[in-house]
């Protein structure tokens, strides 16, 4: 089951990011419970004692000494009002204890659902930032990899199959003419500048200048039109009259 393994990415599986804990599997009952069990009602009944057990838990203080005096107070009157609220006011209760390094207490001090929806949180919070640090780590190591490419560089761009004719030429010769902030390249050819922006990992760089900037047309247009326009056929596709016969 892909759901309860462990991802790289996230630190955790999907499941804990989603539900706030691991994939409960099997039934697990104390020995003390099986021993009686000798019919189906007995299970039954077992179940709903335990079930009832969760739904009533009891809510204890935690110790706010940790907490600074002028806020223990007031802190500890805010979680008593607000067990069974929404989700905007537990965010801003969150933000308050993560300020106040409270938050291992937290199971404490919430009831059970409302600690079940503070892992919840917390798990996708934890989720999100890893996801961010691995994003981080990709980008670095696809700078070093690929080096920046000059504006008025050669390039060639792959063409993909669905967008070409068999006999076409795989790559289309274009030229850098600008760099965003983000990394992204516009490209122009002989027919004009690429509506779409190119990644240094979508270009590769030509030994030698084979097309001026001057060149290029400053009309916009689509790569897949461009690979029509300079096929040595008709294209991609098949072309078709639609003209009515009698």
């Amino acid at each position: 089951m892909k759901n309860r393994a462990f991802h790289a990415g996230i630190k955790q599986s999907p499941y804990e990011a989603l539900f706030g804990c691991k994939v409960k599997v099997g039934l697990q009952l104390p020995n003390d419970f099986t021993q009686n069990v000798e019919t189906e009602e007995d299970l039954e009944k077992i179940i709903q004692d335990l079930t009832k057990k969760e739904e009533d838990p009891e809510v204890t203080a935690c110790e706010f000494s940790k907490l600074a005096p002028s806020n223990a107070a007031s802190v500890h009157k805010k979680l008593q009002r607000v067990i069974h609220v929404n989700m905007d006011v537990q965010s801003r209760l969150f933000a308050l204890l993560l300020k106040n390094h409270v938050m291992k207490d937290l199971d404490l001090v919430f009831c059970l659902l409302c600690s079940k929806k503070y892992k919840v949180h917390d798990n996708r919070q934890s989720a999100k930032k890893n996801l961010q640090q691995q994003a981080e780590k990709m980008m670095k190591s696809s700078e070093k990899k690929f080096a920046p490419v000059p504006i008025g560089t050669s390039v060639r761009i792959a063409v993909p199959e669905v967008d070409r004719g068999r006999g076409d030429a795989r790559n289309i010769i274009g030229v850098v003419l600008a760099k965003s902030d983000d990394e992204l390249y516009q490209i122009g050819t002989k027919n004009g500048i690429l509506k779409q922006s190119y990644s240094r990992s979508q270009i590769n760089v030509c030994p030698r200048a084979l097309l001026d900037a001057e060149d290029v047309p400053s009309t916009e247009i689509a790569l897949r039109s461009v690979a029509s326009l300079q096929s040595s056929g008709t294209g991609q596709g098949f072309k078709k009259c639609h003209c009515k016969k009698n």
